[in-house]
This record gives structure tokens, C-alpha cells and sequence, in this order.
């Protein structure tokens, strides 16, 4: 006896390699969106600033070419569960215009719905206010890159680019963020003496006692000694009436700490009389 054979439509669990979704995501940018607004979106929904592939533009729309330079960017550096979250929520964001049309909307909700099995709403992704001063410093730290992007590659008007090449540029962007939340902010006070020796803050938030201190790892040599400079700052740190909380951040743009986590680990778990966050800027992911 011969049984039919029946051809079932199987729901993708791969958003970022659903090609016809990108082809439509591509023609919706260049239609609706403009070119600062197309990198906010991949940057806001978790792309790494440097993810974005520098490719030969063979689209005529640059529009269109920056998404392709975004998706292929993900595709290298992400995670599939990575990719598929970050290409949901720039849909998620693009549904959020009022301008698109009803009929190219509808078409993204069908995807997505596919996609996790269940209607998709697309939800508002604006941050919130922050709560206290530690999600403040939270959101400031991370965001750095974001921050730093439309500075470093999207200027305005011809205007130049600015360049991130040492700790003072990244403390005094991160000064300039932390100006309209914090009311008293000391910069580069002396911790009181320790060992025969006392050391300046990066920042003192006076009121909160807490102590934000900005690295920048220059190369290999600078990776495998950053870890006890922020040792010997510890030491010295937690000497001070005002200092309770760290918020130790490592800028390692090129990736130079071999094990970021452990690294973290590390320095939290072995300071005594202070809490230490470390945070290490881009964050990088596991595979």
C-alpha cells in the first residue's frame, strides 16, 4: 500500500541565514531608513562596533550595502543563538517605524513568527532611566563602544574622525558621559599612602564613594601586566574613606587578555575590603 508523501513547511531556527528576510530587510533600509539610523539599530540591538565588515560595496545603495556589511559582520563574529537574537530585534526595531508599509510589516511578523514558533511584538527597546548609580555605571561602561562609533566612522558634515588610541581618550569620553549624571566628580585624586607610595584616581564619585579606573591594553607586554596594576590599585584604593566600590574597566580593543573571564574572576574574587567590578570593553563572546 503506497502512502502519500507530504511536504511540511519546517520552521527555521536559523533567522540569519532566512535569506529571503535579509533580501527584504535589505530593501526596506533603503527605502526607509538612513544610513546612522541602519548602524544604530545592529549596534543597539548587540553587534560589536567592529563587527561591521568592511566590504567592496557592490550594491549601488549604500543603504543596502550596510546591511549586508552588518549581516555578513555578524555571521563571521557571532554565535548562531547571537546572530539569530540580534537580526530579531532589528526587525523588532524597523516594525517599531511608521512609515513602512502595512504590507512589507506584515511580512516581517511572518517571519519572525516562523521563526519562534508564536506572533512576535515587537517590544520598545529604548533604555529605561537608571535606577541607582551603579546601573548607571552599568550602562555608561558598556556602551562605550557604542559611544565611541559615531565618533570614530560616522561624523557628520566631513567633520574628522576621532581616534580612541589611549586610556586618556577613553577616560575623557567616558568623563564627558558621566558629566550630566554625576554631580561631584573628582578627577585624579591621590589615594592616602601605602607601601611608602600613594597613586592619583582616575575618578572619584564622591558622593556615591565609589572609584571608576580606565585601562587601556596597548599590546601583548601591557595584557600580561594589567592584571597587577589593578592589584597594586586595589591595594591602594581601598586605603581611601571615600572608596567602597570599584569599577575597574579594561579596554581591549584588540582582544590581547587571553581569558577575559578568568581574568575578571580573578580580580574580583581576591580583594579584600572593597567590591570590584570588572568589566572588560568590547565584550567578547564565546563561540
Amino acid at each position: 500500500m503506497a502512502f502519500p508523501i507530504t511536504i511540511m513547511k519546517m520552521k527555521s531556527n536559523e533567522l540569519i541565514n532566512n535569506r529571503g528576510l535579509i533580501l527584504k530587510l535589505v530593501v526596506i533600509c533603503k527605502d526607509y531608513c538612513y544610513i546612522r539610523e541602519i548602524d544604530d539599530f545592529f549596534l543597539y540591538a548587540g553587534a560589536d562596533v567592529n563587527w561591521k565588515e568592511d566590504r567592496e560595496q557592490t550594491q549601488s545603495s549604500e543603504r543596502m550595502h550596510c546591511v549586508e556589511e552588518w549581516i555578513e559582520g555578524i555571521k563571521l563574529n557571532a554565535s548562531q543563538s547571537q546572530a539569530n537574537d540580534i537580526l530579531r530585534k532589528v526587525v523588532g526595531f524597523i516594525l517599531k517605524k511608521k512609515s513602512i508599509s502595512e504590507l512589507d510589516a506584515e511580512f516581517l511578523r511572518s517571519e519572525l513568527s516562523d521563526f519562534n514558533g508564536q506572533d512576535y511584538e515587537a517590544k520598545s527597546e529604548v533604555p529605561l532611566m537608571p535606577k541607582d548609580i551603579e546601573q548607571l555605571l552599568e550602562r555608561l561602561i558598556k556602551g562605550l563602544p557604542l559611544a565611541m562609533y559615531p565618533l570614530q566612522r560616522n561624523r557628520r558634515k566631513g567633520k574628522p574622525t576621532v581616534e580612541f588610541t589611549d586610556e586618556y581618550d577613553v577616560q575623557d569620553l567616558f568623563h564627558a558621559l558621566l558629566l550630566p549624571w554625576v554631580k561631584d566628580i573628582r578627577k585624579e585624586e591621590y589615594t592616602p599612602s601605602y607601601a611608602g607610595t600613594s597613586t592619583r584616581m582616575d575618578f572619584l564619585l564622591y558622593e556615591h564613594k565609589t572609584v571608576c579606573e580606565l585601562k587601556y591594553v596597548r599590546d601583548h607586554a601591557h595584557a600580561r601586566k594589567v592584571g597587577d596594576e589593578l592589584t597594586i590599585d586595589i591595594a591602594h584604593y581601598r586605603k581611601h574613606p571615600n572608596c567602597e566600590k570599584l569599577y575597574a574597566v579594561i579596554y581591549d580593543l584588540q582582544g590581547l587578555i587571553p581569558n577575559p573571564d578568568g581574568f575578571k574572576t580573578d580580580i574580583e574574587s581576591n580583594s579584600e575590603l572593597l567590591t570590584v567590578e570588572v568589566f572588560i570593553i568590547p565584550q567578547r563572546t564565546l563561540q
